[in-house]
């Protein structure tokens, strides 16, 4: 089975737009910067962070954000970030809740015409967008490649984006003659 991806891959949503439509839990790290974390499954793709007076996230703008509590909280220019960084700034680990789609495939082609690529004879394929650490489809494209011994493709779509291109097997054995 070969297949397509046939929405589209790059994110034109409005940055302001899409972090006003959420609920936040606020975090305070040992530096006093602001973190703001959705109240949703897929709280990793919505992290946003506080850079000081003089941040020129959102272009600079004052953003109202809307907390779980039902206050609200101004941040100037909040830049948007990810689960790694809030937990290395914090110890609030969301690494494990991104929401990504992933297809695995023996090759991939290119099509400039409609700019994605085509996934040829795949092995996996999500049926559903799926919570997880946003590595998992490397990680799932890995363990196929290893079982197969061969060269697989795989194509993971984020909240953030598209990405593709080959994983190879890193339990290639070898064999040697001896004499």
């Amino acid at each position: 089975m070969d297949w397509t991806d046939e929405g589209s891959c790059h994110v034109v949503v409005s940055d302001i737009d899409e972090a006003q439509k959420r609920k936040y839990n606020r975090y305070i790290d040992a530096t006093d910067r602001i973190w703001l974390v959705a109240d949703q499954e897929n709280a990793a793709d919505n992290i946003y962070c506080s850079d000081g007076k003089h941040s020129t996230g959102m272009e600079g703008r004052v953003i109202e954000f809307d907390l779980v509590d039902g206050s609200t909280v101004d941040i100037q220019g909040p830049r948007h970030s990810n689960s790694s960084a809030l937990f290395a700034a914090t110890g609030i680990d969301v690494r494990d809740k991104y929401s990504t789609f992933v297809v695995i495939a023996l090759d991939m082609e290119y099509r400039v015409s409609i700019s994605r690529p085509t996934m040829i004879d795949v092995q996996h394929l999500d049926k559903n967008w799926t919570i997880g650490e946003y590595e998992r489809g490397d990680k799932l494209a890995q363990q196929i490649a290893n079982k197969l011994n061969k060269t697989v493709y795989r194509y993971i779509k984020s909240k953030g984006g598209c990405t593709s291109g080959p994983i190879k097997p890193t339990n290639i054995q070898t064999t040697t003659n001896s004499k």
